[in-house]
């Protein structure tokens, strides 16, 4: 009986544990609507020290940009490089949460292996080019 009782006990946290993790996940994204027309999801802007802005967004040559999201707290470095490697990347930092960046397109999709702690830059990930990219940090 008393095994019983500790494996239900073990099972309720387990469950408790992912759907308390699964309601407090988020996700902020930026995604290319086509001809190089961004969009940004959940209030987010676009950095003011670029000379890039989402309207001249060009596939044509190297581009970076950072869109910051929740009032600053978490920040999505994107672009795409055609000089050496032809790719779509992406990496991200949050300052209270451990988070993930992903990046995706038509073809392929690919996220971070690990969660980068709060305050830390996940590593940087990239994918072969293709149409309308979709980048985003999950936290």
């Amino acid at each position: 009986m008393k095994k019983r009782f500790l494996a239900l006990v073990l099972c309720l946290s387990v469950l408790f544990t992912m759907f308390a993790f699964n309601a407090s996940a988020a996700t902020r994204t930026v995604s290319d609507n086509g001809s190089g027309t961004l969009s940004l999801s959940k209030g987010g802007y676009f950095s003011g020290d670029t000379s890039k802005t989402s309207a001249d967004v060009s596939y044509g040559k190297k581009w970076e940009l950072y869109a910051y999201f929740d009032s600053g707290n978490s920040i999505l470095r994107f672009g795409f490089d055609t000089y050496a490697t032809n790719e779509d990347y992406a990496y991200g930092f949050h300052k209270n949460y451990s988070h993930q960046a992903t990046v995706a397109n038509s073809t392929y999709s690919k996220q971070t292996s690990n969660q980068a702690a709060k305050n830390v830059w996940t590593s940087k990930i990239d994918v072969h080019h293709a149409n309308k990219p979709v980048w985003s940090l999950l936290f």
